[in-house]
């Protein structure tokens, strides 16, 4: 059995101030719209463990935790319904031989969110869980 972990830091203050899009056909100054996100530096942290059934096979489990970089209302745009997530996660890997077949599933779990950044719009959004499905097949020279 094996266990693994990662915890990591985003700086999105510095990497992510603003959006500026640019066209000849915006008014004001030089033809930009800039959007001020205001994204706070955020932790994902999660956890997995790797149990080795047999010489051939490997079962995986998994959790973590993602936060989002708009902790606030008045800093998330409805352009970005975004909200903290959980993960959970299941897979598998088979070997025989030089050839190798991992099977994995993840599904993520968002919290409603709201938004009261733009002037006069009050925003509730609901998010629903999303499912990823993987599979990949390898052979090793």
């Amino acid at each position: 059995m094996g266990f693994s972990g990662t915890a990591r830091w985003t700086h999105w203050s510095s990497s992510f101030p603003d959006f500026a899009v640019r066209s000849p056909g915006l008014p004001g100054p030089a033809h930009e719209k800039h959007t001020d996100y205001r994204y706070q530096n955020t932790w994902t942290l999660s956890g997995g463990v790797d149990y080795y059934y047999c010489k051939n096979l490997t079962f995986r489990f998994g959790a973590g935790w993602d936060e989002s970089p708009t902790h606030k209302p008045e800093r998330r745009t409805i352009r970005i319904p975004d909200s903290d997530r959980w993960w959970t996660s299941v897979g598998a890997s088979y070997m025989k031989n030089n050839w190798q077949l991992d099977v994995g599933y993840a599904r993520l779990f968002a919290k409603t969110g709201k938004s009261t950044e733009d002037p006069g719009v009050h925003a509730k959004y609901k998010n629903t869980a999303s499912n990823i499905l993987g599979v990949q097949v390898q052979y090793k020279f």
